[in-house]
């Protein structure tokens, strides 16, 4: 990592869960850092890559004020200086851009 360039990836809570390597990463690159957010749904709702008209609503109405509110307390707390850049996966771009 270039020196001053903090990264933070963002998953749903699920995905969270399946990616257990993320600590391992987090050792070898301080600067690294991983988050999680709910994507709206239970805990034993089944999630598919077939992304369903109520997970679309869900993200919509529950995932997008999440991640505003995780946004403005991440410029108001964080020693890291202000969020410059997000980068968002584009097969959610896509589904939401086509509801």
């Amino acid at each position: 990592m270039h020196a001053g360039l903090h990264v933070t990836f963002l998953n749903t809570e699920h995905n969270h869960g399946r990616l257990t390597q993320l600590q391992e990463l987090s050792t070898h690159f301080p600067t690294l850092h991983f988050e999680s957010i709910s994507d709206g749904q239970p805990k034993d709702h089944p999630r598919t890559f077939d992304l369903t008209k109520h997970m679309v609503i869900s993200f919509k109405s529950v995932t997008k004020p999440l991640f505003r509110e995780m946004l403005d307390e991440y410029s108001r707390n964080s020693d890291l200086g202000p969020v410059t850049c997000i980068i968002v996966d584009g097969d959610e771009v896509q589904t939401r851009q086509s509801q």
